[in-house]
């Protein structure tokens, strides 16, 4: 269901209320002052039983033409920005976790109830091929350039998978007192930034594994780092959490580049990524909070 409220466009998805993979249509505005172009949340059915439905996890195919949005109950909704429609996946199971083959534009990694990686056609819905080794839930997956690797990450387990054969060619684990917050190959270069609970940052060579950098939170303790992101070209590194500010960095010199306020109803951003190499576009997911509106997680595309 598509909507204009108080100046706002936004995109209601009816959770169940459509057939899976059809598809439907909405209509995006153009940037307003605060930068939104369209909001996007979920509700069930009128005459079904009230549950909250919050987006756990979102992201962009390698054109950023298309969004895949997963909610709490696991359901895994697909938005194709540039035609302007959306549409449920048919997914049988529980799922965890979503995110986009880097580079495969139609191909939907999800982690389903087995802690199994499915590769998943998003216009079907049917899995292309699955790994298997992971004995918790998936958090975090990422690829190197030349797509021959995959790196996929619980809380205590890393393996990096050799794609050409699926087989596992490192596997990584942790002491559960040493939990991973966030894991991913950096672009271009396919060196491993890691996060770990005191929320510093940790550069690893992909080909010997020793430490390249490490960046100490000075800029950003306290807040809880829950997001990261880079440009295109890997020259620029955005990270967010607990925190009304988007910390940026220079990759190329490993120093700071700046800090950027945000809203100040936005108290958490929970999600981000640049959706080219402009560091002014940008897409997060975060905690927005008034007097009317306590803490409801919202999706936004940002003008920063």
């Amino acid at each position: 269901m598509f909507a204009r409220e108080q100046g706002r466009m936004f995109l209601s998805i009816i959770i169940g209320n459509t057939s899976p993979t059809k598809k439907e249509s909405f209509t995006t505005t153009s940037v307003r002052s605060n930068g939104c172009i369209l909001e996007i949340s979920s509700q069930y059915p009128k005459g079904k039983a009230r549950q909250n439905s919050r987006f756990t996890s979102i992201s962009f195919n390698c054109s950023s033409n298309l969004m895949a949005i997963l909610d709490q109950n696991g359901f895994v909704f697909i938005l194709d920005l540039l035609n302007e429609m959306y549409w449920q996946v048919p997914l049988s199971g529980f799922c965890s976790f979503i995110k986009f083959l880097d580079f495969s534009p139609r191909e939907l990694l999800v982690c389903d109830e087995n802690n199994s990686v499915l590769f998943v056609n998003v216009d079907e819905g049917f899995a292309v091929r699955e790994l298997k080794g992971h004995l918790y839930p998936v958090k975090f997956i990422s690829s190197t350039n030349d797509k021959n690797h995959l790196m996929t990450s619980s809380l205590y387990e890393t393996i990096i998978w050799d794609l050409d054969t699926n087989t596992q060619k490192h596997k990584l684990f942790l002491a559960k007192k040493i939990a991973i917050k966030l894991i991913t190959f950096l672009p271009y270069s396919n060196n491993i930034l890691a996060c770990f609970q005191d929320d510093s940052l940790t550069v690893w060579s992909f080909n010997t594994f020793d430490c390249m950098h490490q960046f100490i939170p000075n800029d950003w303790r306290g807040h809880h780092l829950k997001s990261i992101a880079f440009t295109r070209d890997g020259k620029i590194m955005a990270i967010g959490g607990v925190d009304t500010y988007m910390t940026l960095f220079h990759m190329e010199t490993w120093s700071l580049y700046k800090r950027i306020p945000l809203p100040i109803q936005i108290s958490h951003v929970k999600y981000s990524t640049f959706l080219d190499n402009k560091v002014r576009e940008f897409f997060c997911l975060y905690k927005y909070h008034t007097s009317s509106i306590p803490h409801s997680w919202i999706t936004r595309f940002l003008s920063l």
